[in-house]
């Protein structure tokens, strides 16, 4: 069964909602022919490589663009509270607004 890139950005953000590591993170996901952008902040260089291989992991990626950069906690000012997003650019079809 074919996927659009609105299933596949779907999959990817609840595959990352679903480590317990990533509420600490602002994340981007953007795709565009089958190679997914990972965006943002977390905290740790070993939260950045999961997050990049569970995206990888998902039907539909190709490739995975992981830049996303690792700060901690206290310098990038996040709270528990904020979580995964699909980027604003990505096709929503009106599945994640």
């Amino acid at each position: 069964m074919l996927r659009t890139e609105s299933d596949v950005v779907v999959s990817v953000v609840a595959a990352l909602l679903g480590h317990p590591r990533a509420d600490a993170s602002i994340i981007e996901v953007e795709l565009a022919d089958g190679v997914v952008t990972l965006a943002g902040v977390v905290e740790s260089e070993e939260v950045r490589r999961v997050l990049g291989e569970i995206a990888r992991q998902q039907d539909g990626v190709r490739n995975v663009r992981n830049r996303l950069r690792v700060m901690p906690p206290l310098q990038h000012g996040l709270r528990r509270s904020e979580t995964v997003r699909p980027s604003p650019r990505t096709p929503r079809f009106g599945l994640l607004t």
